[in-house]
Order: C-alpha cells, then structure tokens, then sequence
C-alpha cells in the first residue's frame, strides 16, 4: 500500500539503508520496571558514557487507543522538557523497517525510583526533604499549567526522585493540552482511568461541564497528605462510592451551593440527599505537621475546584519563602500547543498513518532519518532499535531463569530494584 500523507521526499518510500548513528551506542543493564505499556530497562550510553533508561513501548500499534496514548505521551515528553521538573527524553530509537515496525523504544534519563516506592519502603524523610520535593512537583506543576497542560494522572508512582532528591514528573500518556479553538474538549474526556485514589471530586460528581487544572491540584494535595502521613494514602477508596465517602468525611458534604454547580438535576439530588457531615480538621490527621504544612495542603483539597489554590499561589505561601530566588532561577517560560500538534486526536488514522506520526517523532532525534532518497521501497536497516531488542530479549531471559533459581532474594529477579530504599539516605548526608 503506498502511503506518503504529506511527509514529503525525505520519508517517501526507498532509498538506501539510513544510518542510525553510532553503531550499538546503548548497552542494556537490567530490568527496572515492566507493565501493560511495555518494559523499561537500565543501559548505558556509550557515547556520553551514561546510565540511561529504555523503555520499549511493546506491540505499540495494536489498537488506536494505544497507538495515540504512547505516541501523545512522546510528544509531550519533546515539548515539554525544557523544564527541570519534567523528565528528559535523550532518544528515540529508529526502527528497523519503516513499514511494519511494531515496539517503540524511548530512551529516557534514568532515576533510580519513585515516590511512591520512597514512601513504601519507610524511608525516613526529614521536613527538608518534604519541603524541597513538594516545591519541585510544584515547579513542574506550574509549568504545565503555564502551558495549558493537564497531567491528569498524577501519583507518587509517576514522581521520579534520585539520591540528590532532584524531582522529576513523568508519565504523560493521560495528559492533555488545551488548544485554541478546541477548548471543547475538555468537556469530555472520554478515557480518564487515573488512578481512584488521587481523582478529584470533580472527576467522580461530574460536578462541572468544563475541568480545570484543579484536577492535578487535588491530585499533588493528595500526595502531599501521603508524604506527611509517612505513606499512608489518604483517600484509598476501592469504589468510586467509597472514595466519595472517604473524601467528604474530610471535607465534609458539599453545600448547598456547591450542589448547585453539579451538572445533572440527579447528582444535584443525590448529592443533597446524602447525611450531612462537618469534616475532620486536618489538623486531628497530621498532628505533627506545620501550620504552613496545613496551610498549604487545605488550599490543595479544597472541595470545590474553583476555590482550589492553583500552582502559583502555591509556590507563593509561606511554606516556600526560602525558595523565592530559586524559583525565579527555575523559570522556564510554558511553550504554546498548536491544533496541528495533536491533530492525530481528533481524526482516526490508519495504521501506515500512525506510523508515520511517529517517523515524525523519530525524526526530532535523529534528523539524518530526513536524507532518505526518493527511490522507491521500503527500507531496511541495522538500527539501534533493532539491536536494543535483541539485547533486551536477552536481559528477559536472564531475569526469567534467576526467578527460578532457589536463591537469596537479593539475588534473583524479585529484588528490589536498585536505590528504592536508599534514594533520600544520601540526600540526608548532604
């Protein structure tokens, strides 16, 4: 099937083989994480002599929803990582065979765990280390706001943090930016599946026609409750009903007020209907917290959104006084998003066009994909991309045979990955 889509003469099809870059340039360590997308694995990168993290995004074109998630989350990563809070993306791997490639492989810096493991493993994180990681988020949260960005899935999961407790956002596969002349839609967005726990009321009431990034607010109040709480989620509702239930004996019921913004005459109902509740002082759930601490976290779980403090004012209180000149040194001015960026959102492609959006992608990283010639035919290569799979089936099967092994648990695959218990132990030290 021929296909061009406007790409022009550098993607046509032929051309001779396309060199990729430097031969075998990363040289995979181990697994550091794996799920639904894919797997990510450490390496090194040879000619900066780096440890990176590779995640292969598997199959990436097996159904639309997937196909646009990944290829959204890769976008954003590009535009977006001008900022220090937002992770960086190094590379993205250039396929094999232009025409039939199925894995993506985005190359990434590579942070030795996450919040949300930090907060598991008990690890003992002293008022600094809180203060510091809640201003990073914050910075990062400011300027995906500052650029109509909302992250929409936001969790200690997806807040990367290293020994030197530098913060890093990541996973954008539920993000959204809102463009001009398509501000509807943010009225429905049909796949919101952020994790319960960190979801605003909002997102459960459907409480306006219109979300605002106070959706991500609620979310980092959410975290913030987690930190202070030494791991101890504050809303972990297993249903959609209980998680309402747990955040209204803390909020207490909406007012009447409030439940006049619902959007439906029967959540206005049901809503009303509901025994009313006063709420539980924040200071009866963190008694050791600071007035500042409390302060700051009231702002961000405030029930209605349009009284919910945003990342500005945040990053204003109080709290972070000591931050001031740092933040003016951290200021990243928000880049500006085109209709043209996402169009791929709104008009389903076919498969061959799909890939094609990701050639494009490809192309930011490595612009000698544009020297193709305009001969006819699909091209073929021994690229990068195809050397980093062969070496990660290998560390797969490395790690499948030691989990059967009859060892020490810090010997086999079950371990935990490196630095999850330690990160902020040396950060303590500075």
């Amino acid at each position: 099937m021929e296909w061009n889509g406007g790409l022009g003469p550098e993607f046509q099809r032929g051309g001779p083989s396309i060199d990729s870059g430097v031969a075998t340039r990363y040289f995979a360590g181990k697994i550091i994480g794996s799920g639904a997308y894919g797997t990510v694995i450490s390496a090194v990168d040879s000619t900066t002599g780096e440890e990176v993290a590779v995640k292969r995004i598997s199959n990436v074109l097996k159904d639309y929803p997937s196909a646009t998630r990944a290829l959204r989350e890769i976008k954003f990563l590009r535009m977006l990582q001008e900022h220090p809070n937002i992770v960086t993306v190094r590379d993205v791997l250039v396929p094999e065979m232009r025409e039939n490639f199925r894995d993506v492989y985005v190359v990434c810096e590579k942070f030795p765990g996450d919040l949300g493991k930090i907060l598991k493993s008990q690890t003992d994180l002293r008022k600094g280390h809180i203060k510091f990681i809640m201003f990073q988020i914050l910075c990062g949260i400011d300027f995906l706001h500052r650029a109509k960005v909302f992250h929409r899935d936001l969790k200690p999961g997806n807040i990367l943090l290293n020994s030197k407790c530098h913060v890093s956002i990541c996973d954008f596969g539920l993000a959204r930016a809102v463009v001009e002349g398509h501000s509807e839609e943010l009225v429905w967005w049909t796949d919101y599946v952020a994790t319960r726990w960190y979801r605003a009321p909002e997102l459960i009431l459907v409480h306006m026609a219109h979300y605002s990034t106070a959706i991500d607010m609620w979310s980092v109040g959410c975290i913030f409750a987690e930190i202070l709480s030494r791991g101890e989620p504050l809303f972990p509702g297993s249903t959609i009903e209980e998680q309402f239930d747990l955040i209204t004996q803390v909020t207490g019921t909406p007012s009447p007020a409030l439940i006049a913004k619902l959007r439906t005459q029967k959540a206005r109902e049901v809503v009303a209907s509901l025994p009313r509740r006063e709420g539980v002082p924040l200071r009866t759930l963190f008694p050791n917290a600071e007035d500042e601490e409390l302060a700051l976290l009231s702002g961000m779980l405030t029930f209605d959104p349009d009284e919910r403090i945003s990342a500005g004012e945040a990053l204003s209180s109080p709290y972070f006084a000591e931050f001031r000149d740092v933040y003016r040194e951290r200021f990243v001015e928000a880049p500006v998003f085109s209709s043209d960026d996402f169009s791929f959102e709104r008009h389903r492609l076919t498969e061959p066009q799909m890939r094609q959006e990701y050639l494009k992608e490809v192309a930011f990283y490595h612009p000698q994909v544009l020297e193709a010639t305009e001969e006819k035919g699909n091209y073929a290569m021994e690229s990068e991309a195809r050397r980093m799979d062969m070496q990660m089936k290998h560390v797969e099967v490395e790690a499948s045979f030691r989990q059967t092994q009859t060892m020490p648990k810090e010997n086999t695959g079950d371990a935990e990955p490196e630095g999850q218990s330690s990160i902020l132990q040396e950060a303590a030290k500075r």
